[in-house]
């Protein structure tokens, strides 16, 4: 078993509708929605400890051969980190406590996505070339070691889909209903989530058309972007502009929460049910959005009784700030109804008054990695030597490997990865 198969599915995909909700439907589920109001201004902030319970920082080791720029794109593989550079246009394989181990060329004209899969322990690696228009996959285990048993010619664009892993033999085909200006758009279902077992379609989900929802797939790029999936195959997605969050899993698809943003932050409703093409092509001809304005929620868990989330913003900020348009990322207390800004989260005692994440654009999109236990971001070392001479008065006292950490390197060396569990309970 892979991560991507190649599929072609010919025929009708058909889907029982049991109950049109305003925007969206599922196939034979119906049940209550908790909605929940969000207003990001009003999030909380505190320190570290007082919401994760361990942090390890893992310096990636810096050679001659293994010294790269930014951490464009990472993943965990079984405790290992893959990562993609674009400044070196390398994939880079480090082990758990930061060894390097093997690297991999990724020529120009040719944009890599890097996927994991629990079930076959495989990383996959997808490289489209754009000026081919064709697609690959290779296979390699978390070392960096090629599979070649995998071994596959190039696919055209046009003939080429993948399936991301669920759990055993089932897979998840995410896809979209976005529609360009001016173009015509469809009277037909589009099934933003199929559900296949092996190479056929098992289930299918969220089912839209273009005519009715207009808004979803022009403003909403037409797409319920997938969050990380589970060890037991579950995951969440939210619809664009409503925000209609959906726990998946090979069988069904619930709604489980409906978040509810202040106007200011969210689209209108005369656009979000607007069946006026017209009308729509001319409100994305204007500055339909402002700072505020958020587009959709993704990177969606739920651990323990938290909701975690970050806020997809038409407009990003990069850099620290107070401003509420510039909290992202947020934890949400499924029982009391408390909310958490990571972003004004403060280092302390525990995190050795070191970062626990960039504030830079870059982790405004991406937001935390989750592997089911733990959460990582990854640091640049400018950043971790800039805190250490800053709180240096504090006299925090480093483990041994960042103690050789910041006596062997400097301000370039190669990022630091962090890795922290969050506390059972938050107060």
């Amino acid at each position: 078993m892979h991560v991507f198969r190649i599929i072609k599915y010919w025929g009708n995909k058909k889907c029982i509708l049991c109950i049109a909700f305003a925007f969206l439907s599922i196939s034979c589920i119906s049940q209550e929605i908790a909605k929940i109001r969000i207003d990001p201004a009003l999030a909380f902030g505190g320190d570290f400890s007082d919401v994760f319970e361990d942090v390890e920082y893992i310096p990636l080791e810096t050679t001659k051969e293994s010294i790269f720029g930014n951490t464009t794109t990472f993943i965990i593989a079984e405790g290992n980190y893959v990562i993609w550079d674009e400044d070196t246009r390398y994939i880079l394989f480090f082990g758990s406590k930061g060894k390097f181990l093997k690297k991999i060329k990724v020529d120009q004209y040719i944009y890599p996505s890097i996927y994991y899969d629990a079930q076959s322990k495989f990383v996959t690696v997808l490289l489209s070339n754009s000026q081919t228009q064709r697609v690959q996959n290779l296979h390699f285990d978390k070392n960096g070691n090629r599979d070649l048993k995998w071994l596959r010619a190039s696919t055209p664009y046009s003939e080429f889909n993948f399936l991301l892993p669920l759990t055993e033999n089932y897979f998840v085909k995410p896809n979209s209903c976005y529609l360009a200006p001016s173009q015509r758009a469809n009277d037909s279902t589009i099934n933003l989530i199929e559900i296949y077992k092996g190479n056929n379609l098992h289930k299918s989900f969220l089912p839209t058309n273009q005519k009715d929802n207009l808004a979803l797939c022009t403003l909403g790029l037409g797409q319920a972007p997938l969050g990380n999936i589970s060890k037991d195959g579950v995951f969440y997605t939210a619809t664009p502009f409503d925000h209609l969050i959906y726990k998946i899993d090979k069988d069904t698809a619930i709604k489980a929460y409906q978040l509810v943003f202040p106007t200011n932050t969210s689209l209108s409703r005369k656009i979000l049910n607007s069946r006026n093409r017209k009308f729509i092509d001319s409100v994305n001809n204007t500055k339909w959005y402002d700072d505020n304005t958020i587009r959709m929620v993704k990177n969606i868990f739920v651990v323990n009784n938290y909701l975690l989330f970050k806020l997809d913003r038409v407009i990003y900020f990069a850099g620290e700030s107070s401003e509420s348009n510039r909290q992202n990322d947020f934890i949400y207390n499924l029982t009391s109804g408390k909310l958490i800004s990571f972003e004004h989260i403060t280092s302390d005692k525990r995190s050795f008054y070191l970062p626990f994440f960039d504030k830079t654009e870059h982790f405004s999109i991406r937001g935390f990695l989750y592997d089911g236990s733990y959460f990582y971001t990854a640091i640049s070392s400018l950043n971790m030597f800039t805190a250490k001479n800053n709180n240096n008065y504090k006299h925090p006292q480093y483990p041994e490997a960042l103690q050789r950490y910041f006596v062997s390197q400097n301000r370039k060396s190669n990022p630091v990865m962090v890795r922290m569990k969050l506390k059972s309970s938050i107060d």
